[in-house]
């Protein structure tokens, strides 16, 4: 028993030293069936020892793992956020193209619905400009016979 420990005192990691003193002062004290004890108690501790050492290289391998998809998912969310970005921004650009065709197409209705109308008074205007003209000639025409 360690220096101001009971026989029921627990064990802490860090007097894996005073374990070991023990354990060599008990195989001392029991001669060759201790050493053969001791043996096996060391065997036993290296084996434990390499299974936690590989236990923790899983365990970290499978965090390891875990932030990798964590990462991947995360840029994948971003890509996925980027492409729906850049398509709403297509669309919006078609809507604005769409309308600008649409009011040029108007503006172009109404351009040839103001030139037909033009066209039309002009046509009026020199109808009536050829009856005045006629009406003049023919007023003209009939102070010289009077």
């Amino acid at each position: 028993v360690g220096a101001g420990k009971g026989a029921g005192a627990p064990k802490h990691a860090g007097n894996e030293a005073e374990d070991w003193l023990q354990q060599k002062e008990a195989a001392q004290k029991h001669g060759a069936r201790g050493r053969r004890g001791l043996e096996a108690a060391l065997a036993k501790r290296r084996q434990e020892k390499a299974k936690d050492k590989v236990l923790y290289a899983a365990e970290e391998k499978a965090l390891e793992t875990i932030l990798e998809q964590k990462h991947r998912r995360r840029e994948l969310q971003r890509a996925e956020l980027a492409a729906e970005k850049k398509q709403l921004k297509k669309a919006k650009a078609q809507r604005r193209n769409e309308r600008a065709r649409e009011m040029e197409a108007l503006e172009n209705i109404v351009l040839h619905a103001l030139e037909a109308e033009r066209s039309q008074a002009e046509a009026v205007l020199a109808q009536a400009q050829a009856e005045v003209d006629k009406q003049k000639q023919s007023e003209e025409a009939q102070a010289r016979e009077a």
